[in-house]
């Protein structure tokens, strides 16, 4: 049903609000027939004279009084809290802007063993890229086959083998599994 018109105006009589809430229906067979017949109704609840008003607001309160003016204690406050952080930060990396010295040893230096080469996560991405990555990460040879049951976008990969993250020997083979699509091996 539409809502009240004597929620909104102050003196609307109940005839008025019916003949408004007709008006407004939802279901055609619950309104007025015609314009002319909503026009008479209207009229005639209309011409008995009673007094509406608009559900007034309350007034509008000063924000301050006249005539005394206030500092803005809060405002300054909020500038100088800024200052003296943004002053901190500087510190801060002025503290660290030398170089780090190592401490002196006796001891010979040790050569370090190259860093463990890691399989890239290529699941989701495009056949083509995964098959770059995989070849940039070490791997010698990149074999792909389709991934029978997988759903998703045309020549995404869906699995891979070896898993993200295990660690792989320079010239090792993959494989990944993806879903079908036309130039799935292509740059593009």
């Amino acid at each position: 049903p539409a809502p009240s018109l004597r929620s909104a105006r102050i003196g609307v009589s109940q005839e008025m609000d019916a003949v408004v809430r007709r008006a407004l229906s939802r279901h055609p067979s619950e309104r007025f027939a015609s314009a002319g017949e909503f026009a008479r109704a209207f009229g005639t609840v209309a011409g008995r004279g009673d007094q509406t008003s608009i559900l007034a607001a309350a007034p509008p309160r000063p924000l301050a009084r006249p005539g005394v003016r206030l500092p803005r204690w809060d405002s300054t406050l909020a500038t100088l809290v800024v200052i003296l952080v943004l002053l901190g930060l500087v510190a801060f990396f002025l503290n660290f802007s030398g170089a780090a010295i190592a401490p002196a040893t006796t001891e010979p230096a040790r050569t370090q063993a190259p860093a463990a080469l890691v399989t890239p996560n290529v699941v989701g991405t495009r056949l083509s890229s995964a098959i770059d990555a995989l070849q940039r990460a070490g791997f010698g040879t990149v074999e792909w086959d389709v991934a029978q049951g997988a759903t998703g976008k045309a020549c995404d990969v869906t699995r891979q083998d070896p898993a993200a993250g295990a660690t792989l020997q320079r010239g090792q083979r993959a494989k990944v599994f993806y879903i079908p699509g036309r130039n799935c091996t292509s740059r593009e």
